[in-house]
């Protein structure tokens, strides 16, 4: 990732991790492809997408766009794990980011991190 330091990467999990999570719209794409409608959850300034294996990714991709550049994406995957992975992304990220079946996808309102 051209221009993004260790420290600035470690800074932004911090904010990440310290966000209050209360408000944000869950939503479960574990082997399947949600319903929602994504004008509806275009509008939440937090969301979280269990995810996993190839059948959302369609959405998942469609959910970045839609969002845009206001959103940063963090893919976390197989947490507490020896081989955790927290991967901040762009939206064209999606397309080819590993989505392990122990994967949850943030969208976080960049405005929150501030």
């Amino acid at each position: 990732m051209p221009d993004y330091s260790r420290s600035q990467f470690r800074a932004d999990r911090v904010r990440a991790a310290a966000l209050d999570w209360q408000d944000a719209r869950v939503i479960t794409a574990h082997g399947v492809t949600p319903v929602e409608d994504l004008a509806v959850i275009a509008g939440c300034r937090k969301i979280a997408v269990l995810a996993g294996g190839e059948s959302s990714r369609d959405w998942l991709c469609s959910l970045a766009d839609r969002l845009g550049d206001r959103y940063q994406i963090v893919v976390c995957s197989d947490l507490t794990l020896p081989d955790e992975r927290v991967e901040y992304i762009v939206a064209e990220g999606m397309r080819t980011v590993p989505l392990p079946s122990r994967s949850v996808v943030l969208f976080i309102d960049k405005g929150c991190l501030t």
